[in-house]
């Protein structure tokens, strides 16, 4: 019960603060633990979570950072093919002593195309810094508020840059709902996909080596990684983020992107872990769903899911109501149709004239305790309003308001009042008579 209410409240507190629409978690995952810190896993065909842990804290996403890197140097640059740029000494003299990088030169000239290669194949600060030194023209500051800025435009609600590269400042973090939205965004921009996908690129002619990915789950030769559906997208790591690492895996005509932030590096005993735990867990979570989930179709949008009152219709006082859309979801690959459980929200009764199509409640879907969708509902058929029901009803409840039968009460005391009157009258006309007549 507990855990359902804390389902509950994080996925309402996601939805208020702009988070992906109807956004839900299938806590259905029953294999080995998931070690790793901070893990949100979304199959991205429904925009539904499958797997969630720590999904709101806030923690350091190391290189992570360079994906929102890449969105602004994306957005800012006309030509990422041909536009060229000459790396600066004094750029390279800024980088961090610990940095990862490409392995640029000063003096080099080379394409923002092949820059973003080095960005995400290889987790080049480098490269970080060179693009947001030209991205901004010569203030690394700028770019970073225009990070930043990006951050709250795509509806982030926890996250904070300092730098374009992900060195660890106290001040620079995010969480993995954060991440995840920046990394969707990211997936529509041009040739993201593509070069974060690259096991390797040759760059330079000269000695320096191949740019190699250095995501272990793409390359088939690190057998307790690899991962044949792994197409990306960018890992992270420092001594006080942990590992970090985020991934796109397809199969078939099921995606997902998973978000492992805090990857553990010492077990329980205080030994150093030599492995990978955010790829381990990734592995882990990508081999359950592939293996566990299956796409079900819940609601066929033609088919009635409930009816409500209907008033002002000719012969008719109940009112059709269908889905607003066809409703397909991942389940367990055990469960059935009828396990969900549709729980309408919708008025006592609606007015005529009703369009088809119009909305007039929605609709939760509930599975194992949990709501996993929310829908509209919708007007199932189109129903005219008829004039003389309606003038009928007006009429009924004229006559039988409140108003109305106050003024009755006070015609009915008038007359009554009157009719006492009169009846007074009367009497003392007929006394008066006798009296006359006594008197004569």
């Amino acid at each position: 019960m507990k855990r359902t209410v804390c389902f509950l409240l994080c996925s309402l507190v996601f939805i208020l603060v702009g988070g992906f629409d109807a956004c839900k978690s299938l806590s259905f995952y029953d294999g080995e633990e998931i070690k790793t810190d901070s893990v949100l896993m979304v199959n991205i065909d429904t925009d539904m979570s499958v797997f969630e842990k720590n999904t709101q804290k806030r923690r350091s996403m190391a290189s992570l950072t360079k994906v929102m890197t890449y969105v602004i140097t994306a957005e800012n640059v006309k030509d990422m093919v041909s536009e060229k740029i000459e790396v600066k000494k004094e750029i390279l003299d800024l980088l961090d002593k610990d940095s990862s990088v490409a392995g640029l030169r000063a003096g080099d000239k080379v394409s923002v195309f092949d820059l973003l290669h080095c960005l995400m194949i290889c987790s080049g600060n480098d490269a970080a810094w060179v693009l947001a030194d030209y991205v901004s023209g010569g203030s690394v500051e700028s770019f970073v508020e225009m990070m930043n800025k990006k951050a709250d435009e795509i509806g982030c609600t926890d996250t904070h840059f300092v730098n374009p590269d992900g060195i660890y400042d106290e001040n620079h973090y995010s969480n993995a709902w954060d991440m995840y939205k920046i990394t969707r965004y990211a997936m529509n921009l041009p040739y993201f996909m593509e070069i974060c996908g690259k096991r390797e690129y040759k760059l330079f002619d000269d000695d320096r080596p191949t740019l190699k990915t250095t995501n272990k789950m793409m390359n088939p030769n690190e057998k307790i990684y690899y991962c044949p559906y792994v197409k990306g997208i960018k890992t992270g790591w420092h001594s006080d983020a942990g590992r970090c690492l985020i991934s796109f895996a397809q199969k078939g005509d099921t995606s997902y992107v998973c978000v492992a932030l805090g990857g553990r590096e010492v077990d329980d005993d205080g030994e150093r872990i030599k492995e990978n735990t955010a790829m381990l867990d990734t592995k882990r979570l990508y081999t359950w769903a592939f293996d566990n989930l299956r796409f079900k179709d819940i609601i066929n949008k033609n088919n009635p899911i409930g009816q409500t009152g209907l008033k002002y219709a000719w012969r008719k006082d109940r009112l059709i109501l269908s889905s607003e859309e066809n409703v397909k979801m991942l389940l367990p690959k055990k469960a059935e149709t009828s396990d969900i459980n549709i729980s309408l929200n919708l008025p006592d009764y609606v007015k005529a004239p009703v369009e088809s199509g119009d909305v007039l409640g929605s609709a939760k879907l509930v599975y194992g305790g949990e709501t996993l969708k929310e829908i509209n509902v919708v007007s199932a058929e189109t129903v005219p309003m008829s004039f003389v029901v309606f003038a009928i009803d007006k009429l009924k409840n004229i006559i039988f308001s409140p108003a109305s039968l106050i003024l009755v009460l006070i015609l009915l005391s008038v007359l009554i009042y009157m009719y006492c009157a009169a009846k007074g009258r009367k009497k003392k006309r007929v006394k008066f008579n006798i009296k006359n007549q006594n008197d004569g």
